[in-house]
């Protein structure tokens, strides 16, 4: 039962903005009222409205689509054993809606300002990567603007390069794309807010 390191901080930030915001669990061993008492225990202290069990969200949507209507229960068992195989689904319905659930949390807690700067690191420290890439011999393969994502034509003896980090490092640097399509010697990069300057320059140190 440990907070996540600046949740406490973030909770009371929305509170002073007038926001408001709601706690989201997909264990349904429990109700909503068990977790008010285990966040505050941690020191969060929210009323029942602000919380949502999968069991709670799953009976109101139940209730909305069949009223009057009874609903049964399985416990200690997959559904799939007791559904038609015609009928039955994989789990993996389960994790579409855990992932739902995850992106929206993210996209709240990010918000269209936090969303464009991350935009932008993602755009800037791919460029950075490019240049230094140009640098080292590089080709860019297509003209056209790019993302974080863009694909370079790499000079000779990279591909040895390439393998040793592979090998010693476990580090891909690069897809090569000449498996799957006419590009011999291209390779895919990719950078995403998580790098910092100092990593793209200690792989294009690797390589040089």
């Amino acid at each position: 039962e440990n907070l996540i390191p600046g949740s406490l901080d973030f909770i009371r930030r929305v509170e002073e903005t007038g926001r408001d915001f709601l706690f989201l669990t997909n264990n349904s061993s429990h109700n909503a009222d068990f977790y008010v008492q285990r966040l505050a225990r941690m020191g969060l202290n929210v009323g029942r409205e602000k919380v949502l069990t999968s069991g709670e969200a799953t009976a109101a949507v139940l209730k909305e689509t069949y009223p009057g209507k009874r609903a049964f229960v399985l416990t200690l068992s997959t559904r799939e054993q007791h559904i038609r195989r015609e009928k039955s689904v994989s789990n993996i319905c389960s994790n579409a809606g855990l992932c739902a659930m995850t992106c929206a949390m993210y996209l709240a807690s990010m918000g269209g300002t936090g969303l464009r700067h991350m935009a932008q690191l993602n755009r800037d420290k791919a460029e950075y990567l490019k240049a230094g890439l140009a640098k080292l011999g590089f080709r860019p393969v297509y003209s056209g603007q790019t993302f974080n994502e863009f694909v370079m034509a790499a000079p000779a003896g990279f591909d040895a390069k390439w393998k040793r980090l592979l090998e010693e490092k476990k580090i891909m640097f690069g897809m090569d794309l000449s498996k799957w399509y006419p590009l011999a010697d291209s390779y895919l990069f990719c950078v995403t807010e998580t790098r910092s300057r100092a990593d793209i320059d200690a792989i294009l140190k690797e390589i040089a």
